[in-house]
């Protein structure tokens, strides 16, 4: 990986005009974008992102009472229409703007930042540390400052330098590997205000791989033939088997795996007498290596095969044979995922309980050649609700979006168990685990795990179109009405952190049928012709009969 600024630029005010020499379409450029309002009233500058880009973190403050200022950072991956374009970006009494462009030999989608350390204040600002993530690469790193009059900005390691005025500038460093904590500080140079601020911001890149072509021999023994008789070729086979690939790199990133090949080439066989030979047709096998991840992502790949054969050499006349070295070429194809669909637990009694209901009020949904189906929860929170689905992607039914394991630094992975089966005064009861979850939430379920026991929970089950990805109609509840244990957090065989709830439905042995199950047969003789449990709980993608 090498990353390098390929271009910058700086203004005064209030837009600024991306390079056009340097830069190119696939670079991505950053703002920074400080701004004072010395009017009356400590008035803190209004934040503007200019259009098409994204905002990566802001900071502002007042001093002397009567200067308010901000600082915004922000992003944009170029296209060509951008370069030597003039954005608009945050307007005051004074600015200072700079921008910088950066290039990488990998795609680049984004960007992410730190922590923003900001300060204003009369005095001697306090010395800032920033330490940047050593995970994840490349990673850039800067500090700035803005003050009344010219001053001592120091930092260490030493970066480069970037002035929009004497009042305000930003010093940065771009890290491929290792990169080192940097601090920053600017001395009190008398007047009535000073500005520092600095954060570190990671640039997220597309990663592949090129595996080039390769080669091996395999070299045959003589078979000495004693006699002049006739002899028959059996069919043998062999194996080869390959070496694990492993993949060091651990940046989440997009890994391209193209079609390669290799070729087999024979050794003459020498025939020291003109016999007849009968050549029988013979076949090998050749056996992969697991390719193993290093990174902890379900994926699933359904096995598949591929058989070489041989077709018998029938030698029609007894004349000396020179079998020259020949050759094939063995091409493989790309292993394409052709669906992200999951498989759903077994339906148990507590939820064919309440499935009669579906044919009736559902019908809608299950009406289509094909469906996706997968199970959903929804959890409320004091302050949030959490919406999670057991599939992969994100699904919106309802004006809720579900999300499934989308994010790649951590991403939502979704575990539902089977129902229990409710007896006569109990509640059905369900168990949930995340995994991969942010540390935000985690942290708040260690705070907090008392208070969110009790609150309000429901499991639902979403069905959509698998072609266009659209919604054929409402969730289903499964389990509504019901409240959320204390949650856990465990460290399963996985390595990663897993949030565990049980959720326990109210009230719901009301539909219990008499004997405590639903089965095809009882179903049957409620609701004629309703084959819903015949059909349900084998598979997301179900396709019902044309009837």
């Amino acid at each position: 990986m090498a990353t390098s600024v390929v271009a910058t630029a700086t203004s005064t005010a209030g837009t600024i005009t991306v390079p056009s020499s340097g830069a190119a379409a696939g670079d991505i450029a950053i703002l920074f974008d400080s701004s004072r309002d010395s009017g009356s009233g400590s008035t803190i500058p209004t934040k503007v992102i200019p259009s098409g880009w994204t905002e990566l973190t802001t900071g502002s403050g007042t001093a002397n009472g009567g200067n308010g200022f901000r600082t915004t950072l922000s992003y944009k991956v170029l296209t060509g229409g951008d370069l030597g374009a003039s954005i608009t970006g945050q307007n005051s009494n004074v600015n200072s703007k700079q921008m910088l462009v950066l290039r990488t030999d990998a795609p680049v989608s984004g960007a992410t930042a730190g922590t923003l350390n900001y300060q204003v204040t009369t005095g001697d600002p306090t010395l800032q540390t920033v330490t940047p993530p050593t995970t994840a690469y490349p990673v850039l790193v800067v500090g700035g400052f803005h003050v009344n009059a010219a001053g001592t900005f120091t930092v260490s390691p030493s970066g480069t330098a970037l002035s929009a005025s004497a009042a305000g500038a930003i010093n940065y460093a771009v890290y491929d590997s290792s990169p080192a904590s940097t601090t920053y500080d600017h001395n009190d140079n008398g007047s009535n205000w000073n500005v520092l601020w600095s954060t570190a911001i990671k640039l997220t890149v597309a990663l592949s791989l090129t595996a080039a072509a390769a080669n091996f021999t395999g070299t045959g023994q003589d078979a000495g033939v004693k006699a002049g008789r006739r002899l028959i070729a059996a069919a043998q086979a062999m194996t080869i088997t390959g070496q694990a690939a492993t993949l060091t790199y651990t940046q989440m990133g997009l890994l391209a795996a193209d079609p390669g090949a290799f070729a087999l080439t024979g050794q003459a066989a020498g025939g020291l007498r003109g016999l007849r030979l009968i050549a029988a047709a013979g076949a090998f096998t050749l056996t992969g290596q697991a390719a193993g991840q290093l990174y902890g992502r379900r994926v699933a790949a359904d096995a598949g095969a591929f058989a070489l054969g041989g077709e018998a050499a029938t030698l029609l006349y007894g004349r000396l044979l020179a079998a020259e070295a020949g050759g094939y070429a063995l091409t493989g194809l790309d292993a394409a995922l052709v669906s992200t669909q999951v498989t759903l637990p077994v339906l148990r009694n507590a939820v064919r309980a309440r499935i009669g209901l579906i044919a009736d009020r559902h019908a809608g949904l299950l009406g289509a050649p094909a469906v996706t189906a997968a199970y959903a929860v929804r959890l409320t929170l004091a302050d949030r609700t959490l919406r999670y689905l057991a599939a992969y992607g994100e699904i919106t039914i309802d004006g809720e979006t579900f999300l499934g394991v989308t994010d790649p630094d951590g991403g939502r992975a979704v575990r539902i168990g089977a129902i229990d089966d409710p007896r006569p005064g109990t509640a059905a009861t369900v168990e949930i685990g995340l995994s991969g979850i942010d540390d935000a939430f985690l942290r708040a379920v260690r705070r907090d795990r008392a208070a969110m026991g009790g609150r309000p929970a429901a499991l639902l089950l979403l069905v959509w179109d698998p072609d266009r990805g659209t919604p054929t109609g409402t969730a289903i509840p499964l389990l509504q009405g019901g409240r959320m244990s204390a949650p856990k957090i465990e460290y399963p065989q996985s390595g990663v952190q897993e949030v565990t709830i049980t959720i326990e439905g109210l009230f719901s042995g009301r539909n219990f049928a008499v004997g405590g199950i639903y089965s095809d047969a009882d179903q049957q003789r409620r609701f004629p012709g309703d084959d819903i449990f015949a059909l349900l709980g084998l598979s997301t993608n179900v396709r019902w009969p044309a009837s």
